[in-house]
């Protein structure tokens, strides 16, 4: 999906749990809609701040953007890493996917073993990001985005953390009850609900 004036594109894998309460923030502040869809959002909220877009956004993603004005491709993954974002970057050549057999697909690609990263396989039964089985095929870290520019530079960053931060915020019990009532309706989408009851409860 391509931005409102063309020169942003999107390739996205999964959902945006909190699209419609972003769109209907978004459309009170001017964005039009063409569709329904959370990619939609996802371009919108991008074209209005930046990478700091992922600050908003609540789901599951991987999530590639095109920006030309700015002649750079940014890759995010989701906090928790439910969804996979694997790239491979040698020799001026970029190539991303979902899944590592895609990448393999590249005729300039090769199916090289990463020893180091088959010794943690076996230790751990599993590969820290960001290695993979495969040499030069990497995994982007859950929380992390990535941005590369037109003249080849790569930086990679920590856009979000599930330890507490350094400095704690210092809060009243009421105050840590009432974040921990917000944080749990915003989990479960909250509707209030009034039960009568005819009988009494035993």
């Amino acid at each position: 999906m391509h931005g409102c004036d063309e020169r942003t594109w999107l390739v996205f894998n999964g959902e945006i749990y909190n699209h419609a309460k972003l769109r209907e923030e978004l459309e009170q502040r001017g964005h039009v809609y063409r569709s329904k869809t959370d990619s939609e959002t996802i371009l919108h909220l991008y074209e209005e701040r930046g990478v700091d877009f992922v600050d908003d956004i609540e789901g599951d993603y991987g999530i590639a953007i095109w920006d030309a004005p700015r002649e750079q491709l940014v890759l995010v993954r989701d906090r928790i890493g439910v969804k996979p974002l694997y790239y491979y970057f040698k020799d001026g050549r970029f190539i991303f996917a979902s899944e590592i057999k895609a990448i393999l697909q590249h005729p300039a690609v090769t199916p090289d073993i990463d020893e180091k990263a088959l010794y943690h396989y076996l230790t751990f039964l599993t590969t820290p990001a960001p290695s993979t089985l495969f040499r030069d095929i990497h995994k982007l870290p859950a929380g992390h985005l990535l941005i590369l520019s037109r003249d080849g530079s790569l930086q990679i960053r920590q856009y979000w953390d599930a330890l507490p931060p350094e400095q704690p915020i210092h809060r009243s019990d009421e105050e840590h009850k009432a974040e921990i009532l917000r944080l749990l309706r915003d989990s479960i989408g909250f509707v209030p609900v009034f039960i009568t009851r005819k009988q009494p409860v035993p």
